[in-house]
């Protein structure tokens, strides 16, 4: 806490307008930036995503990294892993959407993300005592949501998303990169027709190619006009 001290007196001095707080106040105040900045969350207006792919020198198939990236907190950047894909071993290819990524996932996937959690819930509904419990953690429940999950993954992702990855792995990169290109511009025009959420995808869409040997070459750029 003694990082933040400074920062915290000058806040409190600029929110309160130089009132004296009661120590036990004051206190509280200081416990919540502590809280706010130790914890594993960001705030949803005050944090980017980072993604990081290609092939370091240590590295002979591809690797993609997702970062958080939060706010500097006493000099120092707030970040957190979220997630990595690499290629290699049991994973022959992978396709890792982001931002508004729900129609790629059911490209992959074969089922919308919102249809697939609601299947879940109504499911265990209509399950005896399908009710979750508001106060208190329910381990049967869980156990139940779990098991369905596990059900609908087998009877509707799996048979779908590994022959759909199958033929991803055996596309030559110029392929590649179509696909990428084609789904982006999917989402553009599903965002483009959507009333109720946001446009945030939209073209010009930019699509490069990143490999061992050539390292990165535009497949598609505004600039360049291919």
């Amino acid at each position: 806490m003694a990082a933040y001290e400074a920062v915290v007196d000058e806040a409190e001095d600029a929110v309160f307008g130089g009132m004296t707080l009661p120590a036990a106040l004051s206190a509280m105040l200081r416990d919540t930036v502590l809280f706010l900045y130790q914890k594993d969350w960001f705030h949803p207006q005050d944090h980017a995503r980072l993604v990081i792919a290609g092939m370091g020198e240590a590295e002979a198939f591809p690797v993609l990294i997702q970062y958080s990236v939060g706010a500097l907190a006493a000099g120092a950047l707030r970040y957190r892993k979220d997630h990595e894909a690499r290629c290699g071993g049991e994973e022959d290819a992978f396709v890792v959407p982001f931002a508004q990524d729900d129609l790629i996932h059911t490209v992959i996937n074969g089922i919308h993300p919102r249809i697939h959690r609601e299947v879940i819930e109504r499911a265990v509904r209509w399950t005896p005592n399908g009710v979750r419990p508001k106060t208190e953690k329910d381990e049967a429940f869980d156990a139940r949501e779990a098991e369905l999950a596990e059900l609908l993954h087998e009877i509707v992702l799996a048979p779908y998303f590994k022959p759909f990855m199958e033929a991803v792995s055996a596309l030559p990169r110029q392929d590649l990169a179509r696909m990428a290109e084609a789904l982006v511009n999917l989402t553009a025009f599903l965002m483009h027709m959507t009333a109720d959420e946001d446009e945030t995808v939209a073209e010009p869409i930019d699509v490069a190619l990143l490999s061992k040997g050539d390292g990165f070459v535009w497949f598609r750029h505004k600039e360049v006009g291919r």
